[in-house]
């Protein structure tokens, strides 16, 4: 079993994203010098150019990916808007190889609720959430009636931070997870991108909190600058709170997994970030 905490699969309400918009003009990009850093020197991924769901289970397939978890996103016109709906009819027709969480627009808290209220209706599994682009730190006061509901719902929810989320690098800085954190300890915490570059602090939150999990997708895949430090830290005292995710399309699937296998993991810690702390998190049944 191999379980990919982190894709946006080329579904119609995702395909037109900035994500995929990246792999359609990467060659001219790349000539141009104008790619972001982080889709630079990566494989190029047919099913994310041709946005076909098909061709990205193929790669699935070829890289040992045997289930993923489909990471909504509710950030507005500029980045993209998923369509809750639309991942839980996929994920219910996938036969348990996909779960989903629902994108959740933190922007507008009010409507927010009743989509949480919902999410388990529509069978997903959790809130994912990019409040940066909102500029609105994790713990905004706003938030704290969103945060309470998740909570009574008892879903796990899934904080994108790194440095490309919110104005400035504040909103990346793991001190606002930490205070969420503290205030909700039965809630399990997803930290995606797990605060890149901040990487000493927020396995500093997770050495404090241990309902933090985090899930440096594409940071730890391509080892940037500091990704070690979530190696020592899973290899040390938190094995069982890594999580590997390939953050598809951002980074290429069967690219992204033979990097994570290439770390220098514990054999404790790589098969708890490859599958078995993701199925203890989301209680997947046995496939």
């Amino acid at each position: 079993m191999l379980i990919d905490f982190r894709v946006r699969p080329p579904l119609p309400s995702f395909a037109n994203q900035v994500i995929f918009k990246s792999h359609t003009a990467q060659r001219l990009l790349i000539e141009q010098k104008t790619l972001p850093l982080i889709h630079r020197n990566r494989g190029e991924s047919k099913s994310a150019v041709l946005r076909s769901v098909d061709l990205m289970i193929e790669e699935m397939d070829d890289a040992g990916v045997t289930h993923s978890v489909i990471v909504g996103r509710d950030t507005g016109p500029e980045y993209g808007v998923s369509d809750n709906i639309e991942i839980a009819e996929f994920c219910s027709a996938s036969n348990n190889r996909f779960v989903g969480f629902a994108g959740i627009n933190g922007g507008n808290p009010s409507a927010a609720i009743n989509e949480v209220r919902r999410v388990r209706a529509l069978g997903l599994r959790g809130v994912a959430f990019d409040n940066g682009f909102f500029n609105l730190h994790e713990d905004d006061p706003s938030l704290w009636p969103l945060y309470d509901a998740i909570a009574k719902e008892e879903l796990p929810i899934i904080l994108t931070s790194s440095m490309l989320l919110g104005p400035d690098m504040s909103y990346s800085h793991p001190e606002h997870i930490r205070v969420v954190a503290k205030k909700y300890p039965q809630t399990p915490i997803v930290v995606a991108h797990a605060s890149w570059p901040w990487t000493t602090l927020i396995c500093a939150v997770a050495f404090e909190c241990p309902n933090v999990y985090l899930l440096p997708d594409c940071y730890l895949n391509m080892r940037a600058p500091g990704a070690d430090e979530y190696i020592n830290a899973a290899n040390q005292f938190m094995p069982e709170r890594l999580l590997y995710g390939s953050a598809y399309p951002v980074r290429p699937i069967g690219e992204s997994v033979r990097g994570f296998k290439a770390l220098p993991l514990s054999e404790a810690a790589m098969e708890g970030a490859l599958w078995r702390n993701a199925k203890r998190l989301l209680s997947w049944p046995s496939v």
